[in-house]
């Protein structure tokens, strides 16, 4: 059986609903959706870390759940959003360290420096506010189904039955 390019089911109940298990991994959306969402993405604080790739053709936002990539290709511009995301800036105030002081000698010295409670904070707030792909996609569908162009999903085929609800078919190669 041919797996569809993409399915479009509004909210999560309806979509396990009638698969039993849905999950998404992969959106290839339009370029001018991929600007908004990156403004809400910068707008609301939710970039963990961002860079261009090697070549310079795309540029990539994370986020704690997901990964932006706005192709620059002005054929034919595309935009990704995909697993996983990146903790980023985040992770040098997140980590516990421990300093040696004369290492080896009887006077040698542990100290151990855990992170802030403020830095603690302000990540578990981050955490909070984050979307996840999954609530991106739902978002998609319920607002700009037409610029979902293709998806990278899992679910159970064997109870779907609601092939109305879907796009073309197609292969997801």
């Amino acid at each position: 059986m041919k797996k569809l390019k993409k399915v479009l089911f509004k909210t999560k109940e309806e979509a396990e609903a009638q698969t039993g298990y849905f999950s998404v991994s992969s959106l290839m959306i339009t370029h001018d959706l991929a600007r908004k969402i990156y403004s809400y993405i910068s707008s609301n604080g939710l970039t963990t870390f961002s860079q261009p790739n090697q070549k310079k053709t795309c540029n990539n936002t994370y986020t704690l759940n997901f990964t932006l990539k706005i192709y620059h290709n002005t054929d034919k511009p595309k935009a990704y959003i995909s697993l996983p995301g990146a903790i980023g800036y985040y992770k040098h105030t997140l980590e516990t360290r421990v300093s040696r002081i004369n290492p080896g000698s009887p006077t040698e010295q542990i100290i151990t420096h855990y992170p802030s409670d403020d830095n603690l904070r302000k990540f578990e707030e981050l955490k909070a506010r984050s979307p996840t792909l999954e609530q991106i996609y739902f978002w998609i569908v319920q607002k700009y189904p037409h610029d979902l162009l293709w998806m990278d999903y899992s679910m159970n085929e064997l109870s779907f039955g609601g092939w109305g609800k879907s796009s073309e078919s197609g292969d997801n190669d």
